[in-house]
């Protein structure tokens, strides 16, 4: 797997995260005013270059320690998977993997390419779960709150299907 792909990862994975911690500092600090966010405007218009870095980086950071905490909670549901399709007659992950890169090395790329979808679906679940959570108290659309809900609801049950469905692959 190359540098820059995981780099990318972890990238879209933090933004994600992101998007919750902002909902987050929303729900617990209450909306900007209008008054203040026209100041900031302005503030952010002479400091985008900074802005912009400081905030990849931060991202960057999120994503690993997201990426850390997913495959830790949802690791217990990967391994009950696993576990139920293998039935113990097939060998170990890390004998699959040996037996892989050894034996079948056109296979690879594709391995890869399924690894780097199962860690974004699975930061997905976690993240899109965080977000459906928060919508209600950062008050987003009070008139639309069920709509939002409900396709907040449809897109993270995509999210654990995709997961399951990558991780049977």
């Amino acid at each position: 797997m190359s540098k820059t792909s995981l780099f990318a990862e972890i990238l879209v994975i933090g933004y994600m995260g992101c998007v919750w911690l902002t909902m987050l500092m929303i729900a617990i600090l209450g909306p900007p005013t209008a008054e203040a966010f026209l100041e900031a405007r302005s503030a952010l218009r002479d400091a985008q270059f900074l802005i912009t870095f400081g905030l990849t980086a931060f991202a960057y950071f999120l994503g690993i320690l997201i990426d850390q905490i997913a495959d830790a909670v949802i690791g217990i549901w990967d391994r009950r998977i696993r576990i139920a399709i293998e039935r113990g007659v097939s060998p170990s992950m890390l004998e699959m993997q040996a037996f892989l890169f050894t034996k079948a090395p056109e296979a690879v790329d594709r391995y890869e390419y399924i690894q780097k979808r199962l860690r974004i679906s699975r930061a997905a679940v976690l993240n899109v779960g965080a977000i459906l959570v928060l919508v209600p108290f950062v008050g987003l659309a009070n008139t639309h709150m069920f709509a939002i809900i409900f396709v907040g609801t449809v897109i993270w049950g995509s999210t654990v299907f995709s997961y399951y469905l990558l991780l049977r692959t």
